[in-house]
């Protein structure tokens, strides 16, 4: 059976550190940085951020059924606010177990995280998302700070995570 972890949070969570070490324990596994996909508008953004985010999911969405139609594991490492439902239907159709985890840390974390990577700019984006994925009731069982953890601990975590069912 194949595997789709999804791991969203803001900014500073810690999603890309943990989706590079996931992938160095999975066997036959794509790591989709969606950074890297909204990446291919290059620099002149000539699409508007709406458009931009509809285009940069369709693309994860493409990549990902290519993948899992290749006998790929996927990781999806990107912000999930409302697509949750778009990724379900492309993976409903495969053999696959899904684990969605919604990575957090505290506000001064996330803070020092952001600016520490230089992306001052991002801080308040980064704790509105946070606020928001944080307080969603639908993210509530897939929360998790792994801030105090080694990374070799929050792998162990994720791996361990419930299976999400696709019939919720």
């Amino acid at each position: 059976m194949l595997k789709v972890y999804i791991i969203s949070g803001c900014c500073g969570a810690g999603k890309s550190t943990l989706t590079k070490a996931l992938v160095k324990e999975m066997p036959r596994t794509s790591l989709i940085h969606g950074d890297d996909v909204h990446a291919f508008f290059g620099t002149d953004l000539a699409a508007e951020w709406p458009e931009r985010l509809k285009l940069t999911w369709q693309n994860i969405l493409l990549l990902t059924e290519n993948f899992l139609r290749n006998n790929i594991n996927v990781i999806i490492d990107y912000v999930v606010e409302d697509e949750l439902e778009q990724i379900l239907s492309v993976v409903k159709n495969y053999d696959v177990e899904v684990r969605y985890i919604v990575m957090t840390a505290d506000e001064t974390t996330i803070r020092e995280r952001v600016i520490q990577r230089g992306d001052d700019w991002l801080v308040e984006r980064a704790l509105f998302l946070r606020s928001k994925l944080t307080n969603c009731e639908e993210n509530k069982p897939y929360l998790y700070d792994g801030s105090k953890d080694t990374i070799e601990a929050q792998v162990k975590v994720v791996k361990n995570f419930k299976p999400y069912s696709c019939s919720q």
